[in-house]
């Protein structure tokens, strides 16, 4: 529990999800990951929310949840596809992407929602996609 300041944090109860939730009020913003240890893209993304985890240390703390080992939390937030990226500003989520992401999406994601950043160039995956003319 706890983890080094600059790391990733996995979770692993509700109650841990929310005392960190708690603490973290208003201080720093929360970027929480949710994956499987089945999930080929949830293990492509693990070196991404480390890079994040120490560029914006101080800033944010990164979270990860195994959803299949927490059906508690996932339900709660209503996690459906995974890897299942969440920011969190003062208890709420304020954007929700479903996805694996590159480091610098995530840190663009996170400098736009977060901070204010200019919004993220992502890649189509993740773009809502209009009709095609």
């Amino acid at each position: 529990s706890g983890g080094a300041v600059g790391s990733v944090i996995s979770v692993h109860s509700k109650k841990e999800f929310n005392e960190l939730l708690a603490k973290t009020r208003g201080k720093q913003l929360i970027v929480v990951d949710f994956f499987a240890t089945w999930c080929g893209p949830c293990q492509f993304m693990a070196p991404a929310l480390e890079e994040v985890a120490q560029k914006l240390e101080g800033k944010v703390r990164v979270l990860k949840i195994d959803s299949d080992a927490e059906p508690d939390v996932s339900n709660t937030l209503q996690i459906r596809g995974l890897p299942t990226i969440l920011l969190i500003n003062d208890m709420s989520v304020i954007m929700r992407v479903e996805g694996a992401l590159e480091a610098n999406e995530l840190l663009q994601l996170v400098d736009h929602y977060l901070f204010g950043g200019p919004p993220p160039q992502l890649g189509e995956n993740l773009e809502s996609v209009g009709p095609t003319q």
